[in-house]
């Protein structure tokens, strides 16, 4: 398994057929809300360097999952760099021993070299 981060510019198209199994598996009232991703808002926080994202691949390099983090400054504490996880998915197939242990807690290292870094958040659903 392949992780490395890539330009979210570079990838926000390749994930589109993960973002929608995403979609399908983990969202709540898809009766009254369906996937419209904000790539207008996503691409105006790529170009402001505020969105950092991690892929996995497989040893084909076929994307099977993905972590995009949104870098920004909270209300309460304007001088911490915050990151917060925006998106995190692996397809199912791939959850298997502790790949999703080892992908999270690669792209935590990750995210702490970025410089000024004060807190990281997960956004996760069961």
């Amino acid at each position: 398994m392949i992780f490395q981060q890539e330009p979210y510019s570079e990838v926000k198209f390749e994930g589109l057929s993960l973002y929608e199994k995403h979609y399908n598996e983990i969202a709540e009232h898809k009766d009254n809300k369906s996937l419209d991703i904000n790539f207008n808002l996503y691409d105006s926080l790529d170009k402001a360097n505020r969105i950092v994202f991690f892929t996995l691949r497989d040893n084909n390099k076929t994307l099977i999952g993905y972590a995009m983090f949104i870098l920004g400054y909270p209300g309460h504490y304007k001088s911490s760099l915050r990151a917060t996880n925006d998106i995190l998915y692996i397809l199912p197939e791939h959850r298997k021993g502790m790949l999703g242990y080892k992908f999270i807690k690669w792209c935590e290292q990750q995210i702490a070299l970025i410089p000024d870094i004060k807190f990281i958040e997960w956004h996760t659903k069961t």
